[in-house]
């Protein structure tokens, strides 16, 4: 999956479910960042291994929540944790992920197939769930696509629902300054 998804397809889902109203539309768009972390194992030579980890993100960023009692501080650790987390799940659909890193260097894969035929009328071909378990391989002389037409699609889908927000925001504001309620 390019970077674009990665950054985009979380901040989507956060606005959708309104993941946290303490936090602001910058805020978040900051904290989107840190869905991009898991990638940076590409420059340690092997990629999806140790940072697509999901034991690794409790250590890093839930650990900590233990530790601090600040209300506001917790909600950017949580808010981390979506980040990191929602980067591993849409590999482990998309490639793998090493789900017991450091016990296993053993990827696995989910692959869902939804096949239907067109000829005469509409009939279903296939519906298989496949899951794929496979050894990491190091990144020499490979090509990573950092954007891809998915990517694209997500990052104008959220500058539509943020224009959004910020149009049904500035209405309120203009009732509001107006006397109408």
């Amino acid at each position: 999956m390019d970077l674009l998804s990665h950054f985009f397809l979380p901040l989507i889902v956060a606005y959708a479910v309104k993941l946290d109203q303490r936090v602001s539309d910058k805020q978040l768009f900051l904290l989107a960042f840190l869905g991009l972390l898991a990638d940076l194992d590409v420059f340690f030579g092997v990629h999806r291994l140790g940072l697509h980890s999901p034991l690794l993100v409790p250590v890093c960023v839930l650990l900590p929540f233990f530790f601090i009692k600040d209300e506001a501080r917790r909600t950017y650790l949580v808010l981390a944790a979506y980040f990191l987390y929602s980067h591993i799940i849409l590999d482990f659909f998309n490639g793998g992920v090493p789900l017991l890193w450091p016990l296993s260097r053993i990827s696995v894969d989910i692959n869902f197939s939804f096949i239907v035929k067109l000829e005469s009328g509409i009939s279903l071909e296939k519906i298989a769930l496949e899951v794929i378990t496979k050894l990491p391989t190091t990144v020499e002389d490979k090509e990573f696509s950092l954007v891809k037409g998915p990517g694209i699609v997500t990052g104008l889908l959220y500058l539509f629902v943020i224009s959004s927000k910020w149009q049904n925001n500035w209405k309120k504001r203009r009732k509001n300054k107006e006397g109408v309620y």
